[in-house]
């Protein structure tokens, strides 16, 4: 966010309100091998006017990385590329450790991986890929399925393998796929046959005007159902994210339809998980912008502009662990107590014998 703030950007409220905007727009011209203003123009026409700023931020957010000494996702395939690429000895080192390599999902990787997949495979030519070129879904974020298309192209080799048994769809909607693909320009032509039998429902295609229309036609559509004699509990509503839900959940409770939503937070984004990674981040990187931030506010009485205080005090300390012990500290907060607890803990942590 202070990248948009400098940059001058804080000034739109349509481009401070939605940061995630402008990290999109640079993460989509790092994997697809883009200028920024170029993805704008093609994807973002409406940010034209502020191409600049967006450009300014860009420069500023890598600025910040580097101080940080730390790197996003992105930064993990732009400098895996440009080191396989500047340092050609270090390239002979990883093609001949791997002699065969295995992608999965292959329809789904952007222009970075896959030459950064060339160019791991360059000596022993032994990659093998698995993918359908009528299932890619992620163009959004910069994946291209003329990955797999062309692959053929760019190793001439290459032996084709057809999977066309389907274990998991009725013969009815597979029916319907397979005249949905063969409209498609590119690809490789298949033709998907079911193992599992008929049960007679056809799969069905229903506009709605809006999300009221949309809600109100599948709770219909439920008690439709259970008077049918259908269970409650054998009909499930998929959907892609929370926030598609909301105007049907008010419909189902309209309509005493009970219903309960099945989703769960990953592993590691567990807030207490979080907490304690936070730790481990600060022990390998003493600059961590993030993970300091996060436990600084876990203290009493400490919040963004406190943290943000004393964040910029340590990063700009040659020892950060080393200045959080002095009496003299002047960004401490007011909470004595929970401070001097958090300051003991990172001596522990730090110490050569927790370390060791």
């Amino acid at each position: 966010m202070s990248a948009l703030t400098n940059a001058g950007l804080i000034l739109s409220r349509s481009v401070s309100r939605k940061p995630k905007v402008v990290q999109d727009i640079i993460s989509f011209a790092n994997n697809t091998d883009k200028p920024v203003p170029e993805v704008i123009i093609n994807k973002y026409p409406y940010f034209e006017p502020l191409t600049n700023q967006i450009q300014r931020v860009d420069f500023l957010y890598a600025e910040r990385k580097l101080e940080r000494n730390v790197m996003d996702y992105d930064d993990l395939l732009l400098n895996w590329k440009k080191l396989l690429i500047s340092k050609p000895e270090i390239a002979e080192v990883y093609a001949e450790q791997f002699q065969h390599i295995l992608v999965d999902e292959y329809q789904d990787t952007n222009k970075l991986q896959a030459e950064i997949i060339d160019l791991l495979a360059v000596k022993h030519r032994n990659v093998m890929v698995v993918g359908d070129d009528a299932q890619s879904i992620f163009a959004w974020r910069g994946a291209e399925f003329t990955n797999i298309y062309e692959f053929p192209k760019r190793y001439p080799e290459a032996v084709t393998y057809k999977l066309e048994t389907n274990y998991r769809s009725t013969p009815d909607i597979l029916a319907l796929a397979n005249v949905s693909i063969s409209n498609n320009r590119k690809q490789f032509p298949k033709t998907l046959q079911a193992v599992k039998k008929s049960k007679g429902f056809l799969p069905a295609l229903l506009p709605c005007s809006d999300v009221e229309q949309q809600s109100a036609f599948i709770a219909s559509r439920i008690l439709e159902l259970r008077d049918e004699g259908v269970s409650l509990e054998d009909i499930a509503v998929l959907y892609r994210s929370h926030y598609h839900v909301l105007e049907l959940q008010l419909e189902l409770t309209r309509r005493n339809i009970p219903y309960r939503v099945q989703s769960g937070v990953r592993f590691f984004e567990q807030a207490h998980l979080k907490d304690v990674i936070s730790y481990l981040r600060i022990l390998v990187n003493p600059r961590d912008e993030l993970a300091w931030k996060r436990l600084l506010k876990m203290i009493p009485s400490v919040g963004n502009a406190t943290a943000n205080k004393i964040y910029e005090s340590l990063a700009s300390a040659g020892n950060p662990f080393a200045l959080v012990k002095k009496d003299d500290f002047r960004a401490k907060p007011r909470s004595a107590v929970a401070w001097q607890s958090f300051v003991q803990l990172l001596e522990n942590l730090v110490s050569d014998e927790n370390r060791q």
